[in-house]
């Protein structure tokens, strides 16, 4: 079937039946069965792992973003970087490359929702599920930078739960396209919201910038709101950063000092000034989760 003006990978009607199908139903070992969505960095599709006879989540990358070598090389070195990230909070990767000028990243099919979802329903979590997810977000995220990956596009709908609960950070194409398109310039993604400071100083990112990217996602999760929320303009962005810095206590006075104090030493708009390393955020978030389940222990055996 010819269709002219359509995108490849886009569901067009059947002249026959009318029933949707895909513009191109094959890339790689994959079948593609139905898309997902679409976001700035390409398109998502739910896909049949043939060799493996599975499911899978496809990302289709939006290559008139990214600059490929002839060869493909820059993307083949980050992929093989994404494909040595084994850890049970982190999405496992399947496979990727590029076909017909395509580039792609399979992964797992995760059932459990989004944390995104959650906050949706509920619009507050409580205290002890913000710190178990920052924590197991922290220890996911700190095996990809042990991986030589900084993931640099987190948000609440990148932290996604498995059948069973267990929380898996995904989401990573970001950083493969990163590094692709480093030594271009000028490349920028991500919601304003969840933007380090030193994105919109166009300084260098590292651990630190994902570090504060989660904190703003926790303290969404236990306030119910978006830190800055409504700001589009970066420099009236960066100059609020500095002047209205994000404090727990601001949102919610209540929260014990352990909790709060981890929370905003990971949002503080210098990174010099934020834990170093995802081991001292692992380390302030344990201590916390313990204190705050002694604390409310001992609250419910007084009441016992």
């Amino acid at each position: 079937m010819r269709v002219r003006g359509a995108r490849v990978f886009s569901p067009v009607a059947c002249a026959n039946c009318g029933d949707l199908v895909l513009l191109r139903a094959d890339i790689g070992r994959f079948r593609l069965m139905h898309p997902l969505a679409r976001t700035g960095l390409g398109q998502f599709f739910r896909a049949f792992d043939r060799q493996w006879g599975r499911e899978a989540v496809i990302k289709v990358l939006q290559l008139p973003m990214v600059i490929l070598d002839s060869d493909g090389a820059r993307f083949y070195s980050a992929l093989e970087a994404l494909m040595g990230l084994n850890h049970p909070h982190c999405a496992q990767i399947y496979d990727g490359g590029i076909e017909s000028g395509f580039a792609f990243i399979a992964r797992e099919v995760l059932s459990g929702g989004s944390l995104a979802a959650r906050i949706q329903e509920r619009r507050r979590l409580g205290l002890l599920e913000v710190l178990e997810i920052g924590l197991q977000a922290a220890e996911g995220l700190r095996a990809a930078w042990e991986c030589g990956l900084t993931h640099r596009n987190l948000c609440p709908e990148k932290l996604q739960f498995a059948a069973n609960g267990a929380l898996k950070v995904t989401g990573f194409a970001a950083a493969v396209i990163y590094e692709i398109v480093a030594a271009e310039g000028g490349f920028s993604f991500g919601r304003n919201c969840y933007l380090p400071p030193e994105r919109l100083h166009h300084e260098g990112e590292d651990d630190r910038s994902d570090i504060y990217t989660l904190g703003v996602i926790l303290l969404q999760a236990l306030s119910g709101t978006v830190a800055y929320e409504g700001e589009v303009n970066g420099e009236h962005l960066l100059e609020r950063m500095e002047n209205e810095p994000l404090r727990v206590e601001s949102f919610l006075p209540a929260v014990p000092s352990e909790a709060a104090s981890a929370i905003n030493r990971m949002v503080c708009a210098s990174q010099w000034q934020r834990f170093q390393n995802w081991d001292e955020v692992i380390v302030a978030l344990s201590v916390a989760r313990h204190a705050v389940y002694e604390r409310f222990s001992a609250v419910s055996g007084s009441l016992a």
